[in-house]
């Protein structure tokens, strides 16, 4: 639900400071939400706050109750009282808004919160600060009952808001952490079969499902095994990295999402593999990320998905970075440690070291300043970066935190619908 033209959008640090510190304690001007959201599972929310002077600053959010949770989140900040009844009557062209209960409304935005964590879905990266719009959440206060997903099953159904591979990329992450049937997926969605078969694509461990680009058997025997460290940079105490081997025919894009398993990543941001880092050519990545990135071209690009290792790797000692959230910039450094004269068929992490950082937490800097919050539960900020990143009453972050056997489950569901491939 598009707000563009109206309001003013959040630039200036004081900004963001007077919202992080201040927002709560202006008075609550309104809420709103789309009328159908009981019927459709989706709700379109709005949640205002006065300040003195009668401007107002607004959150606007689209929760997903049946599975996704905070899709989308914005903050208009301080625009005039007329201003925001007219934004709001231009969001009447998208959705049918009715006043609503506060109470409510915040109740529905946790609840769709909480049910997506469930099953590692986080929230639009802008909802870590337009959640200071609302009230803090307490689960012992709340006094409504919000339904979410369909008989206890989360449901995913693609709209508009979800390219075909982000669609493709949800399923996969349903599959790990629901577990195979345990989630719905409406046989009525236009297009369901070549979501599938990319679905089955991404999870087949010899990338026999993408029609153009088979790996026939022979190729596989004539194959080698690439043993690869995979280290985040800029991380220390301690540092965070995985070691892999994977088959040497895999696509980069493919590599890319084994490195997301294996650290722990929900692969729904942007990414790019290349020599050095921005500017240095080739980049590869998706082919329908370029007409958004191409200011960082530099000269060839190349689709991650028609990308295979060999084309590049060929000598040990050999490396790449690979850069995941072109925001948070978590840059990655690509070492081929061994030429495996082995065949291999799927992905294998061999060893670790360190917990993956919490996803859009700011980046390396960032992280390195939470790790300091969450060591220390007198910190003002502990409370607030606990509930964000999802931490019990009796839990605590531990850094170094790496379960291989956890990381190895987590690789066998990934491959789960590679002996389950739809005929061609």
């Amino acid at each position: 639900m598009a707000t563009q033209g109206k309001g003013k959008k959040l630039q200036m640090n004081s900004e963001e400071g007077f919202i992080r510190l201040k927002a709560r304690s202006l008075p609550i001007n309104g809420c709103w939400i789309s009328d159908e959201w009981e019927d459709t599972g989706t709700a379109y929310i709005v949640v205002s706050r006065r300040h003195p002077n009668g401007n107002i600053t607004a959150g606007v959010f689209l929760v997903d109750l049946l599975c996704l949770g905070v899709k989308q989140a914005q903050i208009l900040y301080d625009t005039t009282a007329d201003e925001f009844e007219g934004i709001l009557k231009m969001m009447q062209d998208d959705v049918e808004l009715e006043k609503a209960d506060c109470q409510l409304v915040h109740e529905i935005i946790y609840s769709g919160l909480e049910y997506a964590k469930k099953f590692g879905f986080e929230p639009h990266e802008e909802f870590e600060l337009a959640r200071c719009l609302l009230e803090e959440d307490n689960p012992k206060k709340r006094r409504y009952d919000i339904e979410c997903g369909v008989d206890g099953k989360p449901m995913f159904v693609p709209t508009e808001h979800e390219s075909d591979e982000r669609a493709a990329e949800i399923l996969v992450q349903l599959e790990k952490t629901a577990g195979p049937g345990n989630y719905f997926h409406p046989d009525n969605v236009p297009g369901l079969d070549e979501l599938e078969k990319m679905v089955a694509a991404m999870m087949d461990a010899d990338g026999g499902a993408k029609e153009d680009y088979e790996v026939d058997e022979e190729e596989i025997e004539n194959s080698e095994t690439f043993q690869f460290k995979v280290q985040l940079k800029n991380i220390s105490k301690p540092p965070v990295w995985r070691r892999i081997a994977v088959p040497s025919y895999f696509t980069f894009g493919q590599l890319h999402s084994v490195i997301c398993a294996v650290f722990g990543w929900s692969g729904a941001h942007l990414y790019s593999f290349s020599p050095s880092g921005y500017g240095s050519s080739p980049e590869i990545t998706l082919s329908d990320e370029w007409d958004l990135f191409a200011d960082m071209e530099s000269g060839d690009s190349l689709d991650a998905t028609e990308t295979r290792l060999s084309e590049f790797f060929d000598k040990e000692g050999q490396h790449m970075i690979y850069i995941y959230d072109f925001g948070d910039d978590w840059t990655h450094v690509v070492t081929l440690e061994k030429i495996i004269p082995e065949v291999s068929r799927q992905a294998v992490c061999l060893a670790g070291k360190g917990a993956c950082p919490p996803e859009d937490c700011g980046g390396p800097w960032a992280y390195q300043d939470l790790k300091k919050v969450l060591a220390d539960k007198n910190h003002p900020n502990y409370q607030e970066m606990a509930e964000w990143i999802g931490l019990n009453e009796d839990e605590q972050w531990d850094a170094n935190e790496f379960d291989l056997e956890d990381v190895q489950g987590v690789l066998e569901h990934y491959y789960y619908l590679s002996q389950q491939r739809p005929e061609e």
